[in-house]
């Protein structure tokens, strides 16, 4: 065990990859934005981030592809775009730790279910932390923490949590609840 205050900032800052539920770009090309992580990256690093992040596909049908002006914070794109150029730079960092906020918030399904399928492999070998309220993002986690009044409330598996009568319940039934007034 070590206090998070005696750890390195730089090791921190080299293992963890964060992802804002608003999704930070700037004023600079794709390419750049998503090198951020890792300036050092190869166009063949830069094209297998984009790809798992399933934005590559969209950066292949702009004229100037990779090096496509964008503007601050991603201006004139979509949110899901904006979403999967951010999971592009964090997959570029190969982070063997990967934090998101809210990563399928304001996103369309097709889009959120790419997202989720880029993050479900990404998973397969590192630390993904999530936090959620769309409990279709955790569906897959092995493990999820459900807080209340910033203690643990519950833990454990999606379908578990959902058996018993508890927290994570109650937060199921109230999403199927406005699922079914929508």
């Amino acid at each position: 065990d070590q206090s998070l205050s005696t750890t390195d900032i730089t090791y921190l800052q080299n293992n963890i990859a964060w992802i804002p539920q608003q999704a930070t770009l700037f004023y600079d090309t794709i390419a750049a934005n998503i090198k951020l992580a890792k300036p050092t990256a190869t166009q063949q690093e830069l094209e297998h981030a984009a790809k798992q992040a399933g934005v590559l596909e969209f950066i292949n049908t702009l004229p100037d592809g990779f090096n496509t002006l964008i503007g601050e914070q991603g201006e004139g794109l979509s949110g899901g775009q904006k979403q999967r150029i951010a999971l592009a730079r964090a997959f570029i960092k190969q982070a063997p730790v990967l934090v998101l906020d809210e990563p399928t918030a304001h996103l369309d399904s097709q889009t959120e279910l790419l997202i989720q399928d880029a993050i479900n492999e990404y998973a397969k070998n590192n630390l993904v932390l999530v936090i959620a309220h769309r409990l279709n993002t955790v569906e897959h986690a092995s493990n999820i923490i459900v807080m209340h009044d910033g203690k643990i409330a519950e833990q454990g598996h999606f379908e578990t949590l959902a058996a018993q009568n508890g927290a994570f319940a109650d937060l199921l039934k109230t999403a199927e609840q406005g699922v079914a007034h929508a």
